[in-house]
């Protein structure tokens, strides 16, 4: 099955992966990937780290970015108060 990944959309972008499912009683919307280099030990889950369509997927990392440019902003006015 291909699906977009988005859990790594601010380091890496969000690309096209090729998964299966997990299996299991406990494996609801679990899924691992199989093909290269993102199979160590690691599932995603459909609709947080994994979605079928591409436009999905670059929603969740558009608000992967809002989330982290507010939490840097945070950090900055944090960082900005700081007397010596």
């Amino acid at each position: 099955m291909r699906v977009w990944l988005a859990k790594y959309a601010l380091t890496q972008g969000v690309f096209p992966i090729d998964v299966e499912p997990l299996g299991g009683p406990l494996a609801d919307d679990k899924y691992i990937p199989t093909n290269g280099k993102y199979r160590l030990y690691t599932y995603y889950k459909m609709g947080r780290d994994i979605f079928e369509t591409r436009k999905a997927a670059v929603a969740r990392a558009n608000d992967m970015r809002d989330r982290k440019i507010k939490s840097l902003e945070k950090q900055l006015t944090r960082l900005r108060k700081l007397n010596f």
